[in-house]
């Protein structure tokens, strides 16, 4: 039987769902986008999750996850994407993320919707109900008037009235998602995220947690944005040694004083913490940012290398930050 709920849902439903995942297909709990913080409701009134489920005598048989600002709903993301393997072959999941789609996209704002997958089979059953695959990524878009992903960029991104910085929060969980994946165009990177542009990922729901997982690491990130919180730029910064730190980031490269503004308000924070040393690491291809950190007084010190994503050894110039 086909169910919609919306979160937060009881705890015995989200073990039923752990269930589900664990045992069809989800290696650990750091492979789920939303996981129990926010089955519980901790971002209910930030962003609402939809959960379509197919049950049978209580028990999960697939189920499928969408989520979407409340405030200004014209994206969202789906996630979670699970059928039981004694189950498939059914088209539950199919099922479900069409009934997901419609639901989004009879909202009088919704624009389009994201899925990140790595399995091509799965792929093939996303094209069918209208996700594309965004050049060079692993990430799908689907949107209600037809358009391609470049094309909602150009309507949405290109320009912007006044941009305002903020720290890093939920309102941000969706946003960062057409951010990063609209400036594949760019040569960009994040070292402290993970985060190489030339690289095909899958990272779409879960871009969230590696950004606010710097909170762990005594660090921090900020967004430049404008009202309706779309993304223009992200700075990063965390503690990699005992009072020695790391800053990091990129943005759309229209807004290039806006994006000092955002590093100089990142620094100013790090400063606060007395620090020995302030370094970023940068692509040595990327002349951009060379440019834009020399402009804030850092200088280039070393060459070093970085593995990203296990499987891509590039070189960085590390830059040194002269405050003293």
């Amino acid at each position: 039987m086909e169910k919609n709920y919306i979160i937060p849902i009881a705890e015995e439903k989200i073990n039923g769902l752990y269930n589900l995942w664990f045992n069809n297909g989800f290696d650990n709990e750091d492979n789920v986008d939303v996981d129990k913080t926010l089955l519980s409701g901790s971002e209910k009134n930030i962003n609402q999750i939809n959960l379509y489920s197919i049950e049978r005598d209580s028990e999960f048989l697939s189920s499928v996850i969408l989520i979407f600002p409340k405030d200004n709903p014209t994206i969202s993301g789906l996630g979670e994407v699970c059928t039981r393997i004694d189950s498939r072959g059914r088209n539950y999941a199919s099922s479900l993320c069409k009934l997901a789609r419609d639901d989004f996209f009879s909202k009088s704002n919704a624009e389009g919707n994201f899925l990140g997958t790595v399995n091509p089979v799965a792929a093939k059953i996303y094209e069918k109900l209208g996700w594309k695959k965004i050049t060079n990524s692993l990430v799908m878009f689907n949107s209600v008037n037809n358009i391609s992903f470049d094309n909602f960029v150009e309507q949405n991104y290109i320009s912007s009235e006044k941009l305002n910085i903020s720290e890093g929060s939920p309102y941000f969980r969706l946003p960062l998602i057409p951010f990063v994946l609209s400036n594949k165009k760019f040569i960009y990177s994040d070292i402290n995220v993970g985060i190489l542009g030339e690289l095909e990922s899958s990272y779409c729901l879960s871009l969230y947690d590696k950004f606010d997982s710097l909170l762990k690491r005594n660090g921090n990130w900020y967004c430049m944005h404008n009202l309706n919180n779309q993304i223009y730029g992200i700075s990063t910064y965390q503690e990699e040694k005992p009072k020695i730190y790391r800053i990091d980031g990129f943005n759309n490269h229209i807004y290039k004083n806006d994006f000092h503004n955002l590093l100089d308000k990142t620094i100013k924070s790090i400063l606060e913490k007395d620090p020995l040393k302030i370094y970023v690491d940068v692509l040595m291809d990327d002349k951009y940012k060379y440019e834009t950190f020399s402009e804030l007084n850092f200088f280039q010190d070393s060459k070093v290398t970085h593995k990203i994503d296990n499987n891509c050894e590039k070189g960085f110039y590390r830059m040194i930050l002269d405050f003293k």
